[in-house]
């Protein structure tokens, strides 16, 4: 499975994991030219920026260890785009 094929089905997956346990799916792979995020869900009052990552090997990590602090940055900068764009501020993010 090539990399992009792996990436669409672990979001598939956790997409459904997260509707699973009560969450609401409001946005999909939402790209900024500051960054993506690859799910925004409503968990209650909650807004949550969901970062999907899989790997195929654990021989570099898992991946929790794949985000770097490069990353995380432009999630966060991804994410305030997002905010700043939505008619209605969130109780909580």
């Amino acid at each position: 499975m090539d990399r992009r094929a792996l990436g669409a089905r672990s979001e598939r997956l956790a997409e459904r994991f997260l509707v699973s346990r009560g969450y609401e799916v409001e946005a999909r792979n939402v790209r900024f030219p500051v960054g993506e995020i690859d799910l925004v869900a409503q968990d209650g009052p909650v807004l949550c920026f969901i970062e999907v990552r899989s790997t195929s090997s654990t021989q570099w990590g898992g991946p929790l260890e794949s985000i770097t602090d490069r990353k995380r940055r432009r999630l966060i900068r991804a994410a305030r785009w997002y905010l700043a764009r939505r008619r209605e501020p969130p109780c909580e993010v």
